[in-house]
């Protein structure tokens, strides 16, 4: 009955809030399962057939059986179906557990069920994740719920960047099993009789943080009992006296309760590590509490030794072995590194437009793909997860950013790198390669067959990197993006300009200073150097490949000199044209801000050269193109505005902050990156001079509310592809069937001495 009525009441909220958008999933029926293979039917950007150099690209849109606007009734059927069938597949696990240090502890034997262990593996069908108190937050909503088991204290802020300040000055206490716990400063939860039951997990006790830090207001609707334990990790349980101690779980199909382990004795404390992410109910004498199991996302460097070396580990295997070999060895969740490198250029480097940044699905693809990763690495290594990087640390810790330590030879390696080809040369990512002759692999390659942006002609088979863009360190920055920028962004009233800000301000420059630039005549080294910034000159030579005034050779052979393998901008796609007309009709003037025009004046330099030296690009390091993805430090660099948004959705459900949900961007003025424009290639011959229509103040697809994005199975029981809508609501810190979370999204250390 209460799934009925939360149900019904959902599909009422859906009704309401979509109305236009037809249902349900976007899969097909019938198609054949290749894991492992990119499935180009069902992926929303579909590459038509066409040259390495000029792809095209159409959007596949499959029309849903149900839609979501048919009213709650109908969608409360559909949600008690769901339920039923999940029941299926719980979501349970073999359960290792070993003795604790503790004194009188008890050596817990576990019993995998094997029956429930079997079900798991098969992925359940039907079912609608939908949630009131997801739904609650994207209308700026709050549900009602007891009060959270790990105690917030009201007292460090009113706002999210005051929290952010007062939590990062806030002193950490390590605590210690068996000791006294009238300090204990971690998870707790008060049991039917009054008594306290204490839990930990190895990191919590060594940062001295719990985790569930931002989550667990009374708003985010989770059960005052939740403990939240970090999946494939030892946690103990203490009680303080011997006890009898089960882990049980609900059978979604029967609604009994199946018991996941009990002890052979009693004892006073118990040490367990869950292997599978989801709800448990912890049994302590009679009494219990809720057990949320979460795959759990650290600060790198806040991890052991331990998890640091498995995480980087697992990375460095997903760019050593490939989809076949890893389909073999790891399972049906692996994907390569160059699977997910050829996702992203199928999505950024389409000369239509770009499906995947500068607009309002940005953070929802950078989520996504991001997944996709955690579970590659947990397929090699089920004890990791997709681990983040706080780069606000570096400027507040007084660190010069290319002094992190992320660029550590044994982490992701030097930030430039020596060599004149601009490749790692040291460490654990020495001569990383860029996958060869990839024709056969990708319908997205550069003219010499190397997966890469089709414009970036570089034939270096390694990932490359430059500190510096066109002779410009760090691209004109002195650090990463601050603290103090993130903190000004939670004072904006809507999601748009926030996701404008995690696309540019708050992450690209981390792209930049890391990638670089270069490959223009060095007569230009004295007018880049005079200015602030010269990311621009790709951003827009870019745009003019998207508008078909620069051309990319088709092919080239892997002994073809840089200087006869070049972008080049034809004088038939010119036709007669100055260099001052391609400028002004391009929109350069209107993208370019006017210093950069009045500089080049005063070094003498022409239009026609400008002109020249774009239609020629240069080249970057991946990490500043459409193939980031094959640096792997671009891995650890998403989940920071992902937790930012997650602690923003928290506070507006708190009512400390208030923003607009509804779904938009705000864009910029002078962006050559940012251009609102989508130029149409369809029925253009790519052997042919013709240029596209390009039509400005249009959305990309992917980026609509209601567009389609090209993730699947990223979560057992999902049921085909999800609108940025529903993605949106899925991702919400207040989903509890979300297999992940941060370790904490209150508690950011670089920002406890911004604010006075």
């Amino acid at each position: 009955e209460r799934a009925l009525l939360n149900s019904t009441l959902v599909g009422l909220c859906v009704a309401r809030r979509y109305p236009p958008v037809p249902s349900h999933r976007h899969g097909r029926e019938g198609a054949a399962e290749q894991p492992g293979v990119m499935d180009m039917a069902s992926n929303p950007y579909t590459p038509l057939a066409g040259s390495a150099g000029q792809p095209s690209y159409q959007r596949k849109r499959v029309v849903r059986a149900v839609g979501l606007a048919t009213g709650g009734l109908l969608f409360g059927g559909m949600a008690v179906y769901a339920t039923s069938t999940m029941s299926a597949s719980p979501h349970t696990g073999s359960l290792e557990t070993m003795s604790s240090g503790a004194s009188g502890a008890q050596k817990a034997t576990a019993t995998p069920r094997e029956a429930i262990v079997a079900a798991d593996e098969a992925a359940p069908t039907g079912y609608v994740p939908m949630f009131t108190s997801a739904i609650s937050s994207i209308f700026g909503g709050a549900s009602s719920s007891s009060s959270s088991q790990v105690a917030q204290d009201d007292s460090v802020g009113t706002t999210p960047a005051e929290i952010m300040t007062m939590k990062a000055r806030q002193k950490a206490t390590p605590a210690t099993l068996g000791a006294d716990k009238s300090t204990w400063g971690l998870q707790s939860a008060t049991l039917t009789h009054g008594e306290t039951l204490y839990v930990s997990c190895e990191a919590e006790r060594r940062l001295g943080r719990p985790l569930g830090d931002g989550y667990n207001y009374p708003e985010s609707g989770f059960d005052a009992n939740t403990l939240f334990v970090r999946v494939g990790h030892e946690t103990v349980f203490e009680f303080g006296q011997k006890t009898t101690w089960a882990l049980t779980q609900t059978d979604k199909v029967t609604g009994g309760s199946m018991t996941m382990y009990t002890g052979a004795q009693e004892a006073d404390s118990l040490t367990i590590t869950i292997a599978t992410p989801g709800q448990y109910t912890i049994v302590v004498g009679g009494q219990t509490a809720t057990v949320d199991a979460r795959v759990m996302r650290y600060e790198v460097r806040d991890l052991s030794d331990d998890d640091r070396e498995a995480y980087l580990s697992a990375l460095h295997t997903m760019y050593y072995v490939s989809d076949e070999e890893g389909l073999a060895v790891y399972g049906d969740q692996y994907k390569s590194a160059a699977w997910l490198v050829r996702q992203h250029l199928y999505g950024a480097a389409s000369r239509e437009c770009d499906h995947w940044h500068d607009d309002a699905g940005v953070i929802n693809h950078h989520v996504g793909i991001t997944w996709e990763l955690e579970n590659v690495l947990r397929s090699i290594d089920s004890t990791t997860a997709a681990h983040y990087w706080d780069y606000t640390r570096e400027a507040a810790e007084g660190i010069s950013w290319y002094d992190s330590p992320y660029f550590d030879d044994d982490w992701f390696g030097s930030n430039s790198a020596s060599s004149t080809e601009h490749m790692i040369t040291e460490g654990r990512w020495a001569y990383l390669p860029v996958m060869e002759s990839a024709r056969g692999y990708s319908n997205i390659t550069n003219p010499y067959g190397l997966l890469r942006s089709p414009w970036n002609t570089d034939s270096t088979p390694y990932v490359m990197r430059h500190n510096t863009t066109l002779w410009n360190f760090a691209d004109g920055n002195s650090d990463f993006p601050t603290c103090s920028e993130f903190q000004s962004t939670a004072e904006d009233d809507w999601i748009g300009t926030m996701f404008n800000r995690l696309n540019g301000l708050l992450h690209g420059p981390v792209h930049l200073m890391i990638g670089g630039h270069w490959g223009w005549s060095d007569k230009w080294e004295s007018y880049m150097k005079d200015l602030s910034s010269t990311d621009v000159f790709l951003l827009f030579a870019k745009y003019l490949w998207r508008q078909g005034f620069i051309h990319v050779p088709d092919y080239c052979s892997s002994d073809t000199p840089s200087s006869e393998c070049s972008t080049h901008c034809p004088s038939e796609v010119l036709d007669g044209m100055t260099a001052t007309e391609v400028l002004n009709i391009s929109g350069a003037f209107s993208l370019l801000e006017d210093t950069y025009w009045t500089t080049m004046e005063d070094y003498g330099f022409s239009d026609e050269e400008m002109l020249s030296a774009l239609c020629s690009i240069g080249h970057p390091g991946e990490m500043f193109s459409s193939a980031a993805p094959y640096d792997p430090i671009f891995w650890p660099l998403h989940g920071t505005a992902e937790r930012f948004m997650g602690l923003m959705r928290v506070s507006h459900a708190r009512g400390i902050t208030s923003f607009s949900e509804t779904w938009g961007y705000y864009h910029n003025t002078y962006n050559p990156s940012d251009t609102h424009t989508m130029c149409d290639w369809s029925g253009i011959d790519t052997d042919s001079f013709d240029r596209p229509t390009c039509t400005g103040d249009t959305s990309c697809s992917g980026h609509k509310e209601d567009d389609t994005l090209p993730f699947e199975g990223l979560w057992s029981g999902q049921d085909g592809l999800y609108t940025n809508a529903e993605f949106y609501v899925f991702t919400s810190p207040f989903n509890e069937e979300l297999p992940y979370m941060y370790d904490s999204l209150e508690y950011w250390e670089g920002c406890g001495e911004i604010i006075s």
